[in-house]
């Protein structure tokens, strides 16, 4: 008998009222008896090889072999030069790279893109209409920049 069919009988004995401690004991005896706490029980076997089909497996063994088999030594490996395929690039030589290749100097011009500074502050217009000191003092700090072409 299994435990799971021991456990089985114990409660129906116990649902159908046919629960006399003399049944109840016998029961439990032969749970104490065939399934101990160590061991895994009469029903049991414990394979510590990792070579028995049908057997249960030594959990200790099991670690001992994955832990063999781990390569402790396949950590991530960075590319700094980043020219190797397949591996993982470095965040730093990316960010070099990038600012390389990003002219910081080139200013924007009618036919290509470039940096621009911020314009110069410009007072609101006085009135509903700007006055032309004010349209032109707006038009010659976007030129300062370098928002608006020069000519």
């Amino acid at each position: 008998m299994t435990i799971s069919q021991a456990l089985q009988k114990l409660y129906k004995k116990i649902t159908t009222h046919d629960s006399t401690e003399t049944n109840i004991a016998a029961i439990i005896a032969d749970l104490a008896q065939n399934y101990p706490e160590s061991g895994g029980g009469a029903s049991v076997s414990i394979d510590k090889t990792l070579t028995q089909e049908g057997q249960a497996a030594d959990a200790k063994t099991v670690g001992d072999k994955l832990a063999e088999k781990l390569d402790k030594s396949a950590a991530l490996t960075v590319d700094a030069t980043l020219a190797q395929a397949g591996k993982a690039a470095d965040a730093q030589a990316v960010g070099t790279k990038l600012s390389e290749k990003v002219d910081k100097t080139t200013a924007a011009t009618k036919e290509a893109l470039g940096l621009v500074k911020q314009a110069a502050a410009v007072a609101d217009a006085a009135g509903e209409q700007p006055t032309k000191a004010e349209f032109d003092a707006l038009l010659a700090a976007l030129r300062a920049a370098g928002v608006l072409a020069a000519s």
